[in-house]
């Protein structure tokens, strides 16, 4: 449900750094993106906080559990049961030019 806690952020981000440049102050990441790439996402929070880069020294994947599949039955209510939240999260973010990867299933 990360719409409902990000327009807080983004209406007091907003609020005290003006309409227009808020996004400069306020990063929003996928967790998606950072298991997929770790390196490329910690050099954007370097970046963003203005830190030099660092190469991470250890990116091994911990801790991972292998589960049997999803049951159709199970995908689908699911996905209904998020897909608003996730619509409401595209409305809120598609306007600011930050367009969730799973956007299209929104």
């Amino acid at each position: 449900l990360y719409a409902i806690q990000l327009r807080q952020w983004i209406a007091a981000f907003r609020d005290h750094f003006g309409p227009d440049n808020f996004l400069d102050h306020l990063l929003i990441l996928e967790s998606e993106s950072m298991r997929m790439d770790k390196q490329a996402n910690y050099d954007k929070v370097l970046d963003f906080i203005s830190l030099p880069p660092y190469k991470l020294p250890d990116i091994k994947v911990r801790n991972v559990r292998h589960y049997n599949p999803m049951a159709n039955e199970t995908k689908k209510y699911l996905r209904d049961l998020y897909w608003p939240h996730s619509r409401r999260l595209h409305k809120l973010l598609a306007p600011h030019g930050k367009l969730i990867s799973w956007e299209k299933e929104a």
